[in-house]
Formats: structure tokens, sequence, C-alpha cells
């Protein structure tokens, strides 16, 4: 991004559980996911363009694996979606609409990775890496990072890589501080148990100000989640 370009402010939302979320309002910190724990077997495996028929299938797969055993011990994600609406998301990431949803305010710059959805897996050009560029370097791990199948596509996920030194651990999870002002809105899942004023009271221990609470709804001719 240039010098001359002023990033905007974009609303992401972050999936919970009720009980998980409570527990992120009340700390202020989001818990990170580490690399290795993702759901999906094929993140952060690029392809080769062309396999040496000499090496087993499990050879060539294991060695593919190489960006999770360099990155994964040093660098976590926290996993935003653009959308608010779609019943599946809420369904698989918000325990079946008895979760929360955390509506944030956060700036889209070089920090932020937005996922997209290729046919074919992003190659990594092994022969040519030695001579690239830095940016064509970069340009390429960050294809491949970004990577996932179309299948996922109705994510619209965007994504936070957090260095885990910097995150706070307690043990068995990695946590990063909310930034002041950054949440905006509590969304209550259609079958969520939580009350408003539950939650107010977690947003007030928290120290998180300006927040609203609002409650998911069934839209009447759609297959679509209203606020």
């Amino acid at each position: 991004m240039s010098s001359s370009e002023t990033p905007k402010i974009i609303r992401l939302y972050r999936y919970l559980s009720a009980s998980w979320a409570l527990k992120t309002i009340e700390t202020g910190e989001l818990r990170v996911s580490r690399l290795a724990a993702l759901n999906d077997p094929f993140e952060f495996r690029p392809a080769l363009p062309f396999i040496n028929p000499l090496y087993d299938h499990k050879t060539v797969d294991e060695y593919l694996g190489f960006f999770l055993k360099e990155f994964g011990p040093e660098w976590g994600i926290i996993c935003f979606s653009e959308n608010i609406s779609d019943p599946v998301i809420w369904s698989h990431y918000a325990d079946s609409h008895s979760g929360i949803a955390l509506g944030f305010d956060i700036l889209q710059d070089d920090c932020l990775w937005p996922m997209f959805y290729p046919e074919e897996r992003p190659t990594i050009d092994v022969g040519n890496f030695p001579t690239m560029t830095g940016g064509e370097a970069k340009n390429m791990v960050r294809r491949i990072l970004s990577a996932k199948a179309p299948s996922w596509e109705y994510e619209k996920e965007q994504r936070v890589f957090v260095d885990l030194a910097s995150a706070r651990f307690d043990g068995v999870n990695h946590f990063h501080r909310i930034p002041t002002n950054c949440l905006k809105h509590v969304v209550l899942g259609i079958n969520c148990t939580v009350t408003d004023e539950e939650v107010v009271s977690k947003l007030k221990i928290g120290r998180l100000e300006g927040v609203s609470v609002l409650r998911a709804r069934r839209c009447l001719t759609r297959f679509k989640v209203l606020l």
C-alpha cells in the first residue's frame, strides 16, 4: 500500500460459542489460533509445479508442510469474517446459532490478510526462489498462505497474524489484547440464551465502551440472518 493511500475501516466479525464470547468480552482479549490446530488440512501447504515420480506421495506431502514447521511455533492467527448474514457461518462457528458474533472495526492495511479461493493450490517456485527479489518472494509466500479451497468461500475470511511472543500465554492458549475502540457490537445468535444484561455486565468488567448489543433474527422471506 502506498503512503498516499488512506486505509479504510471495515467491519469484520469473530464468531464464538457463547462461553468463549463472554470470556473474550470480560478479559478484553481474543484467543489466538495455533496454525497446526486449524480445521483445514490443506492450510499453508503449497503445491509444486512439477512432482518427481521418483518420490512417493508421503515424502512429497511431508515436504510441503515446511511452512507449518517454520512458522507454526512462532505465529498464530485470529480469523474474522466479512459476513454476518450467512446462516451456515453461524451454524459452523457460533455453536449452531447459540453463540455470539463480535463485530470489530478494523483498519484494512497490510496486517489484514484477505483469503482467496482458487481452484488449484498455489505453487511454490523452488527453482527461482533463490533469485527472486524480496517483493517477489513475499508475494509468492502471501499467495500461498492466503489460499483455501473454493468450498470455503462462504466464510469471506480475513486474518490477522499474531507473533506468539507478543501474546499472553496462560499455559494452554495465547491471547491478544483487543485494541481500544475496536469492538463495536455484540450479536447474540438466534438461539442464544445469553441476556443483554449479561453482556453489558461483561462489557463493564472488560472496560469496553461504546459497544451495542444486538440480537440476530431470521429473515421472514430469505435464508438470511438479520440484525
